[in-house]
């Protein structure tokens, strides 16, 4: 049967369209329901599924190499500076070489200075050494019987042959002996050697010692050319415009003519080989006498280009720094004799240059170092003058 077959009434209608909509709208909110239910379910998982992913990524190793992005970008230009061009640096000097290594030891052993003297022999050291030997190349070294005392020694002196000139006379000879002392020389090469022997005399107390001859100076040239083979070539330093001039004596005699009177001229020689004034004049090595007031006489020493020595002297035994007006450095050291106290000598340095002012002992020590530095006062007054 229909359900319209029924007449219903209009209550009755109503009553059902009552029902009818609200169960729609139930139906329709219990939907809308669901459907955020799921769309919150499905966000959830997606979020889930995201940390998942991201987890699993951060502690799985990652094997990949990341690959470098070219890129392309105009290359920054390198600027380089335009050469200046610099002054020459100027040419120092060329400095001296002494032979044998500037060591005695490499000259002569002590054994074969005890073979050719023909007893023991012991090196004979100077307190320091000559400033003008080390500026021309030279050396000088000496052997003496232990305990002897001025006698049965033998000095060799050893210079640059180019020292020498075609108008000096390199000595050469095979011995030449006069009371008791016999000198030789001879050119070896690039060296020339002079040699002093002195044989026994009143001081000797020792033992006997063999006759030294021409065969026995032929044997000692032999043994130093052959120590000199190892060693290079001596020279002399090379001359500057800081050096003073040469002369010196003659410069500081007229400078100090009132109150000194030379009683040595220069040029007078003080070596035992003569030979070796005219070189050492030309580097401007010069050395003179002058006599004091109280008669007493003082050596001047003028060595051109000797400054840079005077720290090895002050380094010496009994050296005392004293003060001289217008030097940049000064001591005072005994000389350098080798067998007793023989005076002091009052070294001074001015720039490159450097001058000794030497006097005998005379008792008053206080006394004769003011006249040494009086004199070394007005010598460096009168030589500096000379550089302008």
């Amino acid at each position: 049967m229909d359900v319209n077959d029924e007449k219903l009434t209009s209550a009755e209608h109503a009553q059902m369209r009552e029902v009818v909509t609200s169960g729609a709208r139930r139906m329709r909110l219990l939907r809308a329901r669901r459907r955020q239910t799921a769309a919150v379910a499905a966000a959830v998982v997606l979020v889930a599924a995201v940390v998942t992913g991201v987890s699993f990524a951060a502690l799985r190793p990652d094997d990949r190499v990341a690959e470098p992005v070219e890129t392309t970008s105009a290359p920054t230009p390198t600027v380089t500076p335009s050469p200046s061009v610099a002054p020459p640096a100027p040419q120092a000097p060329a400095t001296a070489v002494q032979p044998y290594g500037g060591d005695c030891a490499n000259m002569l052993s002590n054994d074969q200075a005890s073979t050719w003297i023909g007893t023991a022999a012991q090196p004979i050291p100077q307190r320091w050494v000559d400033p003008g030997q080390t500026l021309s190349g030279g050396m000088v070294c000496m052997w003496s019987v232990p305990d002897a005392y001025l006698s049965r020694y033998v000095e060799i002196v050893a210079y640059p042959v180019s020292l020498f000139d075609a108008t000096d006379e390199m000595p050469v000879s095979a011995g030449e002996c006069v009371d008791g002392r016999c000198l030789a020389a001879s050119a070896l090469r690039d060296t020339w050697i002079g040699v002093s022997w002195t044989g026994a005399s009143e001081f000797d107390e020792g033992p006997a010692v063999r006759s030294i001859g021409a065969v026995e100076f032929a044997e000692l040239f032999d043994m130093l050319d052959e120590s000199a083979r190892a060693y290079p070539a001596p020279r002399a330093a090379e001359r500057t415009s800081s050096w003073w001039p040469g002369e010196g004596c003659s410069v500081v005699s007229r400078a100090v003519s009132d109150e000194y009177t030379l009683s040595a001229p220069p040029g007078a020689s003080t070596t035992l080989f003569p030979a070796l004034d005219a070189p050492m004049e030309r580097l401007g090595v010069d050395t003179c006498s002058f006599a004091t007031g109280d008669a007493t006489d003082l050596t001047l020493r003028v060595i051109p280009g000797a400054g840079y020595l005077i720290d090895d002297i002050a380094a010496s035994e009994y050296a005392t720094p004293v003060d001289v007006p217008g030097a940049d450095a000064a001591t005072l050291v005994p000389s350098n004799y080798v067998w007793e106290f023989n005076g002091n000598d009052l070294v001074v340095r001015s720039g490159d240059n450097l001058l000794i002012v030497a006097g005998y002992p005379t008792g008053d020590e206080q006394q004769q170092l003011v006249e040494l530095i009086a004199l070394a006062t007005a010598a460096l007054a009168a030589m500096n003058a000379t550089l302008g």
